[in-house]
This record gives structure tokens, C-alpha cells and sequence, in this order.
């Protein structure tokens, strides 16, 4: 499968195969960089979720690393909070950004 992301208007959709490490990745990071001043934006995970020892350096207070579980669902393509942080500091000001994992 591709990792095109379906358009229905404004809404993009990913399922099963489309849904990689690298989908879902790919798709967050053109939400943020397409964002504006004004904007109301919101990425939705349903999904499977985990945690993983936080890794040096250690920034976590319970020493865990909360994370999503991609399609492949190998501990090896998960999308720790530590990789998702630096995507969502590049949202622009001005932008409401609503993440929600389910």
C-alpha cells in the first residue's frame, strides 16, 4: 500500500497499511508545516499506544516514554512522545492544535 494520504476536503484519512511509522510521520509533520495563523487543526490517533524505558537523557519523572504503536507494530517503528515533541514545537503561533489519541 502507499503512504498517499486520502483527501475528503479538509479531512485526512489514513487506515491499516497507509498508517506506517512513516505515514503517520509524514502526514503529522505536513499538518504542522501547512498550519496558519487562524488555523484549527486536530491529528486523531485510534490506535494502540505503549511505553518504553525513557532513554538517556532520562526526561520522563515516571521513566517511561509513552508511544504510538504504527501499523507495522514492531517495537522498532514506534513514535515515542520524545519524537513527537520536536514536530509539535514547530506549530505555529496562532494555531489551534488538538491531538488526541484514543
Amino acid at each position: 500500500m502507499s503512504n498517499a494520504v486520502p483527501w475528503s476536503g479538509d479531512v485526512r484519512t489514513m487506515r491499516n497499511g497507509d498508517a506506517t511509522r512513516r505515514g503517520i510521520l509524514v502526514a503529522l509533520e505536513g499538518l504542522v508545516a501547512g498550519a496558519r495563523r487562524g488555523d484549527v487543526c486536530a491529528f486523531i490517533y485510534s490506535g494502540h499506544g505503549t511505553w518504553v524505558p525513557d532513554e538517556a537523557p532520562r526526561d520522563e519523572a515516571d521513566v517511561r516514554d509513552e508511544a504510538l504503536v504504527p501499523w507495522e507494530m514492531d517495537f522498532g517503528k514506534l513514535i515515542t512522545d520524545d519524537e513527537l515533541r520536536p514536530v509539535l514545537d514547530r506549530i505555529p503561533g496562532g494555531v489551534a492544535f488538538t491531538f488526541i489519541a484514543d
